[in-house]
Parts: structure tokens; C-alpha cells; sequence
């Protein structure tokens, strides 16, 4: 089951609290002022999930050029998941501050973050190999951000 609509009358945050509170499961797509985004919601949290077509490196990117002189490739997912709940949290501050904010609600399971990729703890040749191709892995999966409860971002 699917539905749509502006939220002029209701509201953003009521519209997140209904949709939270009355225990349905999907992804609620937000456009309004220029800006979009796309929530899932499960199990009375929202999570912030990447766009359709946003491309995982630009996180990478924006995580090198803020952390320049630390070149530890072991955290780079923690830091491009930080950074990208940053930027999709002030995008749904801005909806939230928008009129005109048109809906819609897709009823279904969420997409599931991809598990990170363990390294060996044996020394192998063929680790360097290994390590590249993981790298390029990574650059290909979206970045998933953790859940959070709706209240804490209305009470922001």
C-alpha cells in the first residue's frame, strides 16, 4: 500500500509521528524547497537512507578532505556514515522548516545495510589485492545510517 500527498494541513512532524507511532514499515520519500529526502521507517524509528541515485563516493571524498592527515582506510566507513548522517539530518531539518513538502509512502521492508568486510588476521600475499578490491567494494555500497527515534529529531 502506497499514499501521497502535501503535508501543508498536517504537517512534517506529525506525519513522521503517525507513521512511526502506527507501526508501519517503509520508506517515505520528501521533496519540498529545492531540497529532497528519502526516510525508512521501522519498528517506531526512522532511519536516514541514501537518495535512489546518490553515489557512495562522494561520502568518501568529503571523509578524505576532512580527515587529510589521518590516512586510516580501517574507519573510512564509520567517518563517510558520519558524515553522511550529518548531511541528511540538516536536509530533514530544512523539510521540516519547508512548506510545501510533498509525500510519499511506499509500505515495504527497508534495504539492508551492507555488512563490513572483515580483514585476515593471517599475512597473506595477496592481501594488497584483496585490500584494493575491498576499497572499491566499499566506494559501490551506499552509505546506511543508524535508526533514531522521531521524537529526538522533532525535540531538535
Amino acid at each position: 500500500m502506497s499514499f501521497q500527498g502535501d503535508v501543508a494541513g498536517l504537517g512534517l512532524g506529525e506525519l513522521l509521528q503517525g507513521l512511526a507511532r502506527g507501526g508501519r514499515e517503509g520508506s517515505l520519500t520528501l521533496n519540498g524547497g529545492g531540497r529532497c529526502a528519502t526516510i525508512g521507517i521501522a519498528g517506531g524509528q526512522i532511519h536516514l537512507l541514501p537518495e535512489p541515485d546518490e553515489d557512495p563516493d562522494i561520502w568518501r571524498r568529503r571523509s578524505e578532505r576532512a580527515w587529510i592527515k589521518d590516512p586510516n582506510h580501517r574507519i573510512d566507513a564509520l567517518r563517510m556514515q558520519e558524515i553522511a548522517y550529518a548531511v541528511r539530518l540538516e536536509t530533514l531539518f530544512c523539510l521540516l522548516d519547508c512548506s510545501g513538502v510533498h509525500f510519499r509512502f511506499e509500505q515495504g521492508p527497508l534495504p539492508k545495510a551492507e555488512a563490513p568486510t572483515q580483514s585476515s588476521t593471517v599475512p597473506d600475499p595477496n592481501e594488497a589485492l584483496r585490500d584494493n578490491a575491498r576499497k572499491k567494494l566499499e566506494v559501490l555500497t551506499p552509505v546506511h545510517c543508524p535508526g533514531l527515534s522521531v521524537e529526538f529529531v522533532l525535540l531538535e
